[in-house]
């Protein structure tokens, strides 16, 4: 009964900080050490501009890690607005306790600009 309880209080907690959607958790602009419970579903999600050439591409993580890739998901508000930026997810599953270490790089028409690092723990849940 504890351990169900701090579960849940974690999620509350990560909620929190998080933005909603149908893609379970969403952790908007990520950096530095995330947080979940084995068997939820999250997304990171990094803001693109497609019409200005502001892209995220995830670099390709190890098999078998303690994350299950899900999809990938680029949406813009309207598609009538030239040069609005949007958002991209990268959604994952946590299929077991641990760590994982994930690289995100960011585009400005095919030139690097930024390499960001993400480490999410998995709690045993």
């Amino acid at each position: 009964m504890r351990r169900a309880t701090v579960g849940l209080l974690v999620a509350a907690g990560l909620l929190a900080g998080c933005g909603g959607g149908g893609d379970g958790l969403v952790f908007k602009d990520p950096r530095g050490t995330q947080t979940v419970e084995k068997g939820m579903q999250f997304s990171l999600e990094f803001t693109v501009n497609g019409g200005v050439g502001f892209d995220w591409v995830q670099v390709p993580a190890r098999a078998g890690g303690v994350l299950e890739p899900v999809g990938t998901k680029t949406s813009y508000p309207s598609e009538n607005r030239a040069g609005e930026s949007g958002t991209k997810r990268f959604a994952y599953r946590a299929v077991r306790a641990g760590r994982q270490t994930l690289v995100f790089r960011h585009y400005f028409r095919s030139d690097p600009k930024e390499s960001r690092t993400v480490t999410v723990v998995v709690g045993g849940g």
